[in-house]
């Protein structure tokens, strides 16, 4: 702050006392310019009024503070009038098909008060801080080519308003606070922070905004897409475990279509080869005698990967959904099967509880085509199903076709939702 000093035997003018009241003014602004105190406090609403006109509303006290640290302050609620600007032009456009923006601003002003008459001559001995709105126009083009006015260096925007030619009213729907200065106590750039332990965001800056979009962009990379509610896939040769990690690594925030199955390319025998990976041996029961390389005539058994019923007769293996996060809703599952010739074999959805008693989760879906492989058939829920893993194991039932004809399952896979499950990262 400039100071200023008085001697001894010095004939104090006025303008020496009022040139230490300015020092110390000006001071207090620069502070409050320096740690940038700057916007809209409070107030500065703008709304249509309760009979549109061509005046806005202005709702409640104002309070602000402008470029240099000069606060604006209005004790009650105001009507705007912006029919004319400030340079009392009107503001509507005359030509046809034409539009124009205004724009309101807040400026910091005085208002004279305490006159006194010295030596003959009105003098104000009180400089009280006031406010002026002013409307500024931008210039008519035709619309949409129209543009707003350019922000103040000198005073804070409120709002913009854009009118059209022939207007005779604002509505809430022509006013745009997206340019409105609100006070931010700190730029994010500006707040500096501490790296810590971090093992993916950047810590090349320091600062919040640099710590915020490196975390954008690591919640992106989780599929790419932008949306952390897009279906996942993932490579071949990756296992279900891989999938239902994405759902463990985030918090708060709904997971739409996460798809947890089988990808790759595997044989299935001589003549079929199916872009699937093969199912993994431990997925896979055999709900008689729950083991494999079973001799007799109707044999449920794992081949090269997949689910083989070599005779038919009805044999039945179940298929266990893992990865389903608890409190999950299960919505849909498939399967890709073939049968050599007829076309019997079914698959359901069942939950069991710990005492072992079933119940099924939707209506039993019979393989769609006869010898051919049916993609991805649908085998879903009656309706969505909340996965309560601390009451049931779920499983997809298979049963094989009647008839000799043998029949294969090569993969399977599942779509559910979360929806804020709180899950912490494993």
């Amino acid at each position: 702050m400039d100071r200023r000093k008085y001697f001894d035997k010095q004939l104090v003018e006025p303008a020496d006392l009022n040139a230490a009241v300015t020092n110390t003014y000006n001071a207090i602004g620069n502070l409050m310019s320096d740690i940038g105190i700057f916007g809209i406090i409070s107030g500065g609403v703008v709304s249509e009024q309760g009979v549109p006109s061509m005046s806005v509303d202005m709702t409640g006290a104002f309070i602000g503070y402008d470029q240099d640290g000069e606060r604006i302050y209005r004790s009650t609620a105001d009507v705007i009038d912006c029919s004319v600007d400030y340079l009392a032009n009107a503001t509507v456009p005359t030509v046809p098909g034409e539009g124009r923006w205004i724009s309101i601003h807040g400026r910091f002003t005085y208002t004279l008060q305490d006159s006194k008459v010295i030596d003959g001559n009105t003098e104000y001995l009180t400089w009280k801080e006031s406010y002026e709105w002013r409307v500024v126009s931008g210039t008519a083009a035709a619309t949409p080519t129209h543009t707003k006015p350019a922000k103040p260096a000198d005073a804070i925007l409120i709002c913009d308003i854009e009118l059209i030619t022939g207007q005779v009213s604002i509505l809430n729907a022509n006013i745009s606070t997206a340019r409105r200065d609100d006070f931010v106590l700190a730029a994010a750039t500006g707040i500096s922070v501490s790296a810590g332990a971090w093992t993916k965001l950047d810590s090349a800056v320091l600062n919040v905004q640099t710590a915020l979009d490196s975390a954008d962009t690591e919640l992106l990379s989780r599929d790419g897409s932008g949306d952390l509610d897009a279906d996942l896939t993932f490579a071949a040769g990756t296992d279900v475990g891989t999938a239902t990690k994405p759902a463990a690594d985030m918090r708060g925030t709904t997971f739409v279509s996460y798809k947890t199955g089988i990808a790759g390319a595997y044989a299935m025998s001589a003549a079929k080869t199916v872009t699937k990976k093969k199912i993994p041996f431990s997925l896979v029961r055999h709900a008689t005698d729950w083991s494999w390389g079973n001799s007799g005539t109707y044999g449920t058994r794992l081949v090269k990967g997949y689910i083989f019923n070599g005779a038919g007769g009805n044999v039945v293996a179940h298929l266990p959904l893992v990865g389903l996060p608890n409190g999950a809703t299960l919505t849909n599952c498939y399967i890709t099967w073939y049968e050599d010739t007829t076309n019997t074999s079914s698959a359901r959805l069942w939950k069991k509880d710990y005492q072992g008693v079933a119940t099924a989760i939707g209506a039993a879906a019979t393989k769609t085509t006869a010898n051919a492989w049916d993609d991805d058939q649908a085998i879903n829920p009656t309706s969505p199903e909340v996965i309560d893993l601390e009451t049931y194991e779920y499983y997809m039932e298979i049963i094989g076709p009647t008839a000799a004809s043998p029949m294969n399952v090569v993969a399977a896979s599942m779509t559910y939702t979360l929806s804020d499950l709180g899950v912490a990262a494993s």
